[in-house]
């Protein structure tokens, strides 16, 4: 069965499970069809970054953070790679209840991950 959908001017069609398919088969199309949805709101400097260095595309729990800096930065909309390397530390600093050690913590982490600060 195939269900279409409209989010933000985007059409989604996504499968749903047929009997007897696995409900994993299911999620993965779910976070499948997320993705491409994601993906099309990217600008074209972004989309064309990300394919040249899949690193950015890397969600920002694959960096060693304590819960608490990684929370503050979910709260900012901040998800990947990518829009945490768009901020710079004013604008990290600004995020509520981040402070000086959750950043300096976050440039380490950055840091760990083969990125540096220029």
């Amino acid at each position: 069965m195939v269900e279409e959908t409209e989010v933000d001017g985007i059409r989604n069609r996504s499968s749903l499970p047929e009997p007897g398919l696995a409900t994993d088969d299911f999620y993965a199309c779910i976070r499948e069809n997320a993705r491409r949805a994601q993906v099309k709101k990217m600008p074209e400097e972004q989309r064309r970054l990300m394919a040249e260095f899949p690193i950015l595309g890397e969600s920002i729990s694959s960096l060693a953070l304590k819960t608490a800096t990684f929370n503050r930065l979910q709260e900012a909309g901040i998800e990947t790679l990518y829009d945490l390397l768009q901020k710079n530390r004013s604008q990290l600093l600004k995020i509520t209840n981040l402070g000086e050690i959750g950043v300096t913590s976050i440039f380490l982490a950055l840091e760990e991950k083969g990125f540096r600060r220029v």
